[in-house]
């Protein structure tokens, strides 16, 4: 389908082709009857004998010419076809991209995903038994509150189904602590909810994604998007607009929170975001 730039480009042609006909035209036959009389009342063979001097003189300029124009039609239209498969390119790629905007929002406020909350919790229940300072007196209250044998599966069930968003530990991540304080009227939930809360930050933190094989959905997502932009960017007005695009759905505040990813703090796009 052309556009009406090349409709107009093939109408430009063709009154160039017609220009250039009605010029040789006049030329030949100026020409023709400069020398030779005209007279209509001249026999067959002389009219017979005109026509064949004009087809003789015109056909070789004529189909010159018609080449020419042939190859200029054929040049304008593939110019014209690959600025509209362009536009459809990148009509289609925004839609990819807005998917893929709109997908990380969406995740933002999922819960994390099963396997993190999981790591959270054994790194939590490992940091209170084994390394915490008042580990024995933590123990004991476990021993008071809970029942020995099925306290870690117990505690377990209740952290799963804590309600944390991806949302919520890009928020608290950098607030996370290690001090724990615990009394003698403290509650083991009490004490153990805010270290599985602060592991399950850790998640995204420098440090454990860099050690980790896997990192929350959330962040990849990121990274897809960057990677993307970066893709699909011939120049940098193609590039401000997806990054407008970016920022219109996602607030600087959690742009700027991403920055503890090494992957995303390095990547060439990163910087160009407003944080």
């Amino acid at each position: 389908m052309f556009t009406i730039s090349s409709k107009k480009g093939i109408t430009k042609i063709l009154c160039i082709y017609i220009f250039f006909l009605l010029l040789i035209f006049i030329v030949v036959a100026y020409l023709f009857f400069d020398r030779f009389s005209f007279d209509l009342n001249s026999p067959i063979e002389n009219w017979v004998n005109t026509a064949n001097y004009f087809n003789s003189i015109l056909t070789p300029f004529l189909l010159a010419i018609t080449s020419v124009l042939i190859f200029l039609t054929w040049s304008t239209s593939k110019k014209e076809l690959e600025t509209t498969n362009a536009a459809l390119d990148l009509d289609f790629n925004f839609k990819i991209f807005d998917g893929m905007v709109k997908s990380f929002v969406n995740t933002l406020d999922t819960q994390v995903e099963l396997e993190f909350r999981e790591t959270a919790f054994e790194n939590a229940w490992n940091y209170l038994t084994k390394d915490f300072p008042e580990k024995i007196m933590f123990v004991e209250k476990i021993v008071e509150q809970l029942h020995p044998e099925t306290a870690k599966l117990d505690l377990k069930r209740t952290c799963i189904k804590f309600e944390t968003t991806n949302r919520e530990c890009f928020n608290s991540y950098d607030l996370a602590t290690e001090v724990y304080l615990i009394g003698e009227d403290t509650t083991v939930m009490e004490i153990f909810k805010p270290c599985f809360e602060n592991n399950l930050f850790f998640c995204y933190s420098r440090e454990t994604t860099q050690s980790e094989s896997r990192v929350p959905i959330s962040i990849r997502n990121f990274i897809d998007i960057l990677n993307f932009i970066e893709e699909h960017s011939k120049d940098i007005k193609d590039k401000n607009k997806l990054m407008n695009y970016l920022v219109f759905y996602i607030e600087p505040r959690i742009i700027k929170k991403l920055s503890f990813n090494d992957k995303i703090k390095n990547h060439p796009v990163f910087p160009y975001l407003p944080s």
